[in-house]
C-alpha cells in the first residue's frame, strides 16, 4: 500500500532486483516527495524522498545498472522542477545523492 494516497506519479521497475518504485505525485492540497519502494522478495515497503516535491517526473529505468532516474516534473500544479533523481538499489560511488539504498542481491 502507498505512504499516501496520490495521483500524477510514475511508476519504475528494476526487475532483475525485484523492486517497484512509485515517486511523487499529487493530492487535493500540492505535490509530494515521497518515494514508496515495494520490494518483491520481502514483500516489504520502504519509503524515501525526492530532492524536490514534485508529480508528473519522467521515470527511465537502467535495469542493468541498477539504477532509476526521476526527472522534472511539476511543483504544485504548475511550477517547473528541474531536478534529477536517482535510485539504486546498490549504487556506483559516482551517484552522490540517492534517493535511498537498499542491500544488494547475493552475487552481485
Amino acid at each position: 500500500m502507498l505512504s499516501v494516497a496520490r495521483y500524477g506519479l510514475p511508476t519504475a521497475s528494476l526487475d532483475s532486483w525485484g523492486l517497484v518504485i512509485i515517486a511523487g505525485g499529487y493530492s487535493g492540497t500540492g505535490s509530494f516527495s515521497v518515494v514508496d519502494v515495494y520490494n518483491a522478495s520481502s514483500r516489504a515497503w520502504t519509503t524515501a524522498q525526492l530532492s524536490e516535491a514534485s508529480a508528473g517526473l519522467a521515470v527511465a529505468s537502467l535495469d542493468s545498472y541498477g539504477l532509476i532516474l526521476f526527472a522534472g516534473g511539476s511543483m504544485n500544479y504548475g511550477s517547473p522542477t528541474s531536478a534529477v533523481d536517482a535510485y539504486g538499489p546498490c549504487p556506483p560511488a559516482y551517484f552522490s545523492t540517492l534517493l535511498g539504498c537498499a542491500p544488494c542481491p547475493a552475487g552481485s
